[in-house]
């Protein structure tokens, strides 16, 4: 069947316990998006939209997604994020590292198993396609520990918008001299803000009027509403799909139960507001007032969701946004729109200078809650890996600018952002013998350089049975000589965060941080490195460029059903597509006998 989910689930719906087979199609073409009054044209949408139908499985299900590539300009492919891809690696949706992109009026059908519960999303892994084509995708639990406490269950995508086209972003990205993004113009629920007005003098830049804006567009009149009777508890799952920034959003007047994080239960903590960084998903329970309650707040029964920036200096327009809004039986919209300003209410959040890891050090797995593998205690480490991510100047002229980790930079394949499918996947590649496969003993030879890295195949390796702490250093910038907070993901399975701190890491710095937090880590698929001294939101606090502003330890277990080659980076999209990334094969013995690997190819 075809499957196209509204955003707002039907409320109090056990999900059915026979495992079906469910086939979705999903269609990547060009639009333009007024998300903020202004538009950017070029922007890749997913059925016509941005964000794209939210999806919904039952565990169990074998799911089949059928993309088409209706772009003009560009492959495309889909990244199913925060998915384990176990024993199905040749689906993960990389281009020419998993899969042959897909080439414009061409299609690919996904298939994989869904085995993991909880809030996940999905989005393209081309360029910086994932700005705009991306959904949320939801894996149902039939032993959800939450499920008698709400009845309502509301995707919300985070999301920020620029002004610019897509691929112009990129081409600044990748020239001589380097051009940066900017920061946002907005910040955005589910595609959409209040208040937004269209810049005549923006538009015209993209060849495009003000008055081309359609009469029923999601700036002003339309923010995403979240309807809740008296008394009622929603289910809000936040999916961090901002292309760029590190974003703190609370309701007014209300507080929240947060339960998971990246798909995993966790012991559940009151939070005022949630903060969530590019690739990130929290879950949180909200609430609802009584209805006297609602009277005596005297705002009518409307309370506006406000997100700000943190980490990262903003402009004007994207600091402090109003966003959505939460609506009672008793709220006028309409009248409540007209009504707001910039200064409604007082400010809801805060925290004005950002706390360095937020609550991070304070999660702890739910108590019996089922989770997908246990935490590795410290005497079944295995090895340790660094990686020393930094900002460096690139090009013959050394006015351009690329992320490397390691020194080493990766660079998504050309082929993959043009018409051409020429190339065979690396994975393939691997499996026909056409390429030199990774090697364990290469990569762990001390005279080959780091180690773990392996300089023939250009991968980091690991296999089965090892467990590995893998030590991220934030350096400052050889050029601007400071640091920004990252987002690193993992594709397959998850990791352990098993600290992060300020400053320049050591084995006491790792020590304090376990003393002082983070006492029963949680499985997840994207942690934050922060940053400490010389963060970007001090502009006078320089380091050298040898030193770092921060650190962060993944640990991670490597199985035998984790065999392929998958990606770690940063998810802030420029700096993923300017090459802060990196690709690590895992159980490297087993891919040339591998059945999914032999299946595929044939």
């Amino acid at each position: 069947m075809r499957l196209s989910l509204p955003l707002l689930a039907l409320a109090c719906l056990a999900p059915a316990a026979l495992a079906r087979t469910v086939r979705v199609h999903l269609d990547v073409s060009l639009g333009t998006l007024w998300s903020d009054g202004t538009p950017q044209v070029h922007s890749a949408l997913v059925n016509g939209t941005s964000p794209g139908p939210a999806l919904r499985f039952q565990l169990g299900d074998f799911i089949l997604v059928n993309v088409t590539n209706s772009l003009e300009y560009a492959n495309t492919t889909i990244h199913w994020h925060g998915l384990s891809m176990m024993l199905t690696p040749l689906v993960d949706g990389v281009p020419l590292v998993t899969q042959w992109p897909i080439a414009p009026n061409r299609w690919f059908e996904y298939g994989f198993k869904a085995e993991q519960v909880g809030t996940y999303w999905y989005h393209s892994h081309v360029g910086l396609q994932v700005m705009s084509a991306h959904g949320a995708f939801i894996i149902e639990d039939p032993d959800d520990p939450y499920a008698d406490e709400y009845c309502q269950d509301v995707p919300l995508m985070v999301g920020d918008t620029f002004h610019r086209p897509q691929e112009k972003i990129l081409a600044g990205l990748y020239g001589e001299p380097f051009q940066w993004i900017g920061t946002a113009k907005a910040l955005t629920i589910n595609g959409k803000m209040i208040g937004g007005v269209c810049n005549e003098t923006e538009a015209a830049a993209q060849e495009v009027s003000c008055a081309d804006r359609p009469a029923d567009g999601p700036a002003e009149e339309q923010p995403h509403v979240i309807h809740l009777d008296y008394e009622q508890t929603a289910r809000l799952r936040w999916i961090g799909a901002q292309a760029l920034m590190y974003q703190t959003i609370g309701v007014m007047n209300h507080s929240m139960k947060l339960i998971a994080a990246d798909g995993t239960y966790i012991k559940p903590m009151e939070i005022s507001a949630v903060e969530i960084a590019g690739g990130q998903r929290y879950d949180t329970l909200l609430t609802g007032k009584s209805e006297d309650e609602v009277k005596t707040d005297g705002l009518s029964g409307c309370y506006f969701i406000r997100s700000e920036s943190r980490w990262r200096e903003s402009s004007a327009a994207s600091a402090h946004l109003w966003t959505g809004l939460l609506a009672y039986p008793s709220c006028d919209i309409a009248k409540a729109l007209s009504s707001l300003s910039a200064a409604t209410s007082e400010k809801i959040l805060s925290d004005a200078v950002p706390k360095f890891g937020w609550l991070t050090a304070e999660f702890e797995p739910l108590e019996g809650a089922k989770q997908e593998d246990t935490f590795p205690s410290d005497a079944e480490v295995t090895r340790r890996v660094y990686i020393d991510a930094q900002q460096i100047p690139a090009g013959p002229s050394g006015k351009g600018s690329r992320w490397a980790n390691n020194g080493v930079v990766y660079a998504e394949e050309s082929n993959a952002l043009q018409n051409a499918t020429t190339d065979t996947p690396y994975l393939i590649q691997i499996f026909k013998g056409e390429a030199e496969a990774p090697s364990y003993s290469r990569a762990m030879d001390p005279n080959q350089g780091p180690s773990g890295y392996d300089p023939v195949s250009k991968t980091w390796v690991a296999k089965a049975g090892e467990v590995i702490d893998i030590v991220i250093i934030n350096n400052a910038s050889a050029t601007g000589h400071q640091v920004e907070v990252h987002p690193w993901h993992r594709h397959g399975d998850k990791h352990w965060t098993l600290a992060s701190g300020p400053g320049i890491f050591s084995d006491a710095a790792l020590a304090e941080a376990r003393a002082s937090g983070f006492k029963k880590p949680i499985a997840r698929d994207t942690s934050v490195i922060y940053a400490g001294p010389g963060a970007t939101i001090n502009p006078g606090e320089l380091l050298p460029s040898n030193s770092s502003g921060g650190w962060l330890v993944m640990r991670t277990k490597v199985q035998s059903a984790d065999l392929g080659a998958f990606l770690l980076h940063c998810h802030i999209a420029p700096h993923s597509a300017m090459g802060m990334s990196m690709t690590w094969a895992m159980d490297v013995d087993e891919l040339r006998t591998s059945q999914a690997m032999k299946a595929y190819s044939e």
